[in-house]
């Protein structure tokens, strides 16, 4: 991969510091909502993981507090101890999807993120394929248009995460203007790009990273 893109990458773990209620309550909030297949796998283990703390945690306790009491036969002890641990897993997906009101808009950065290195993962095809072809000036050119757009996206993305992070924490010391006036910047220059001129087979990636910076605007926009 060119250099200049392995640099542009975003690594989500560098920035996001996901604790495993915020990764699940995200995790499920990209998938129903945002509609990202791909964190079904991610949201179907965690429930599993859940089911099986509660079996392991309720049901040695039920057992103990059954053979004291020695009122209900092994049949309604079975079927009580079901719905015993039904009950706290209920409550525990309860406690968890509560978070959803305070990473709403962090769901929908973590997935900008992931849509913008597919754009990069994209464009690094597209110049292998290209290199093989014979190289002009107007590909050059096109490229570092693209790069460069890909450079702003990315600063919006970063500070995007701090801005984030602070209105979710309740950082009341630390003043986000900076960071969003960065941000008003970085997207009145991205929009500067002309889709309209002539943009050969990049225009679809210079579409798409436009596309990504207008939804960190419109998320950005919402927090405030």
């Amino acid at each position: 991969m060119n250099v200049n893109l392995i640099d542009l990458k975003i690594d989500q773990d560098q920035y996001v510091d996901l604790g495993f209620k915020l990764e699940f309550a995200v995790d499920f909030y990209r998938f129903f909502k945002l509609k990202n297949k791909q964190c079904l796998t991610s949201v179907l283990i965690t429930e599993l993981v859940l089911l099986i703390l509660i079996s392991i945690v309720i049901l040695p306790l039920c057992l103990i507090i059954f053979r004291n009491i020695s009122v209900f036969n092994d049949t309604k002890q079975f079927f009580i101890t079901i719905l015993i641990s039904f009950f706290i897993w209920i409550l525990t997906n309860f406690y968890l999807l509560k978070q959803l009101l305070q990473i709403k808009s962090l769901a929908k950065l973590i997935e900008e993120i992931d849509q913008y290195n597919k754009v990069i993962q994209s464009f690094n095809i597209l110049i292998q394929i290209q290199s093989n072809l014979t190289n002009n000036s107007a590909d050059l050119q096109q490229q570092k248009t693209l790069i460069e757009a890909l450079k702003i996206t990315r600063n919006n993305l970063i500070n995007a995460l701090k801005v984030e992070a602070i209105f979710r924490q309740h950082q009341k010391a630390t003043n986000p203007d900076q960071l969003l006036n960065k941000l008003e910047e970085d997207f009145t220059n991205l929009m500067t790009f002309d889709l309209h001129s002539s943009f050969g087979e990049y225009e679809t990636l210079l579409n798409e990273t436009l596309q990504i910076g207008i939804e960190i605007h419109k998320t950005i926009k919402n927090l405030k």
